[in-house]
């Protein structure tokens, strides 16, 4: 990785420069006239009682998807009313549910979601909507199944969220005639090896798996997540990697029928979901990976070949820095720059050259506890951090440009997670909402805010407001 970006090409760094100085123009939030920022323009919050980690958001329409602990919530975009809820495992939802439209002639929304204890459940959302979340009928059969063996029942699970590719977004390339959802397994028991990935019907989930990958002619670790590359009919995962093994780090299968393109044993452990290069940038074609290692590696999508290496970790941190968090890759004028956030949180963001990396900014992110999400079109990243704030940063340099502290979190402490995504909503204009999970005496609970973005400096960009608060129920 190179320590400067006096190398980058004239006509990338052009390109780049002129979107730096655009991005001083868009501090504006997005307000009507005469209206004040106060609280940093949130819009709307809920508190819900809570039993586990918080996932993102799908938002689908008028709704926002998504699951506290064990229970999926439909919430109204507009006010962050409660529509409808499913109560999947006690243990809670890997990711974010998978949302689509299955519809044939018309619109008919269904939720894929994998829960922990390896339950995957197909989710009804006709509307209108019920009070309870009715699950999805498919040739008579409720859509719902358990994966997980006989043998290890109470630690098979999953950790990947389910990912659904449609005929209807398809190329002429994707074969099976139907829509697909795949899951990826992250087995208990001791077992690193015999992890696999699962096709199913997404008509019928309850009918036998269209393909298998991975039959015992592999050995893969526990799976963390998955990307689905639309344009090649590829999943792209990421694995566990036992230290001193040569299993597969990466690995990316044909959607057609499970079969191994290319896998790479470079690296650690990957836990973080990696990232698509995006259109305009000299990493249009490549795939971002983040390890355990700290090392941020980009891949030739085609074949995984290795095309460029960063050591991502902080100036005075000398010991590895693993990379938990989801990468992420901007895109339009920013295209080419890549996020990270290491343990010592850190964010770094450096620039796909074609075949290496060059180090642009790194950014303090105090205890963050999500990936970071980027809006381009904004010049921003926002990042969640454990005391209760979300940090909005300049893309462009990696100011820290509207973060400001609470106090004290006194007897309300953080539990169990944060999740923030980002939606355009309806008036054009782009929303963050994110749940942020707290302790109080003998509960536990969730608030769930929404903002309008970017915030201007000084303004006070935090879910955690709820020392200042009593109102709960």
């Amino acid at each position: 990785m190179h320590d400067v970006n006096c190398s980058i090409k004239p006509a990338h760094l052009a390109r780049l420069a002129a979107a730096f100085a655009a991005a001083t123009l868009l501090a504006t939030p997005l307000l009507a006239a005469g209206e004040e920022c106060n609280e940093a323009c949130w819009e709307w919050q809920v508190d819900s009682h809570s039993n586990g980690p918080t996932t993102g958001f799908a938002p689908v329409g008028p709704w926002l998807v998504h699951a506290i602990g064990g229970v999926v919530y439909v919430r109204a975009k507009a006010t962050g009313q409660q529509l409808s809820e499913y109560v999947t495992s006690p243990k809670g939802t890997a990711r974010v549910p998978a949302v689509v439209d299955l519809g044939e002639s018309e619109e008919h929304w269904y939720a894929f979601v994998a829960a922990a204890g390896g339950r995957l459940s197909k989710l009804d959302l006709a509307t209108p909507l019920p009070a309870t979340l009715p699950l999805a009928v498919g040739d008579g059969h409720p859509q719902v199944r358990q994966i997980q063996r006989s043998s290890c029942p109470l630690e098979d699970t999953f950790i990947a969220e389910p990912i659904v590719q449609r005929r209807a977004d398809s190329n002429a390339g994707f074969t099976p005639g139907k829509d697909i959802v795949m899951v990826a397994t992250a087995l208990g028991c001791g077992d690193t090896t015999g992890n696999q990935v699962l096709a199913f019907d997404a008509a019928d989930i309850t009918q036998p798996p269209l393909w298998v990958f991975n039959s015992g002619e592999f050995e893969i670790g526990r799976i963390h997540s998955c990307l689905l590359d639309l344009a090649h009919n590829r999943l792209v995962c990421g694995a566990e990697n036992p230290s001193g093994s040569l299993q597969y780090g990466v690995f990316s299968i044909d959607t057609n029928d499970g079969s191994l393109v290319w896998g790479s044993d470079y690296g650690a452990n990957v836990h973080a979901r990696v990232a698509f290069g995006t259109p305009g940038g000299p990493g249009a074609d490549h795939i971002y990976v983040g390890d355990q290692s700290g090392h941020v590696r980009s891949f030739d999508a085609a074949d995984g070949t290795l095309r460029g290496d960063a050591y991502i970790r902080p100036a005075t941190y000398h010991d590895p820095w693993a990379i938990d968090f989801d990468l992420v890759a901007a895109a339009g004028d920013f295209s080419g720059i890549v996020l990270a956030i290491g343990g010592g949180g850190v964010m770094t963001a450096v620039y796909d050259e074609g075949t290496d990396f060059i180090e642009l900014w790194q950014a303090t992110a105090d205890d963050a506890v999500t990936a970071p999400i980027v809006i381009s079109e904004l010049a921003k990243a926002y990042v969640g951090l454990k005391d209760g704030r979300f940090s909005q940063f300049d893309l462009a340099t990696g100011s820290d440009d509207a973060n400001s502290p609470i106090g004290s979190l006194g007897t309300v402490p953080y539990y169990g997670g944060m999740a923030l995504s980002a939606y355009v909503n309806a008036d054009g204009g782009w929303r963050v909402v994110g749940t942020y999970d707290y302790l109080l005496p003998n509960s536990q609970y969730a608030l769930t805010r929404q903002y309008r973005v970017p915030c201007v400096p000084a303004t006070r960009c935090q879910f955690y407001d709820v020392i200042f608060r009593d109102d709960f129920e």
